[in-house]
């Protein structure tokens, strides 16, 4: 299981679509060999996704 964040500072909180494509690239980045368990959301000032391993065909 992975949990990926982003972390916003001051004022970059106003721009949490950015974080939000971020996260959703680095999803689809790995949408091969993970399946997301907890699509973005905000937990306080991070954003996060929790990815976990497909399992191997074979």
């Amino acid at each position: 299981m992975v949990k990926a964040w982003v972390q916003f500072r001051g004022r970059d909180i106003l721009y949490k679509e950015h974080g939000n494509e971020l996260l959703k690239r680095f999803i689809k980045e790995l949408e091969d060999v993970a399946r997301v368990d907890q699509p973005p959301r905000m937990e306080g000032r991070r954003m996060t996704v929790i990815l976990s391993p497909m399992k191997k065909k074979g």
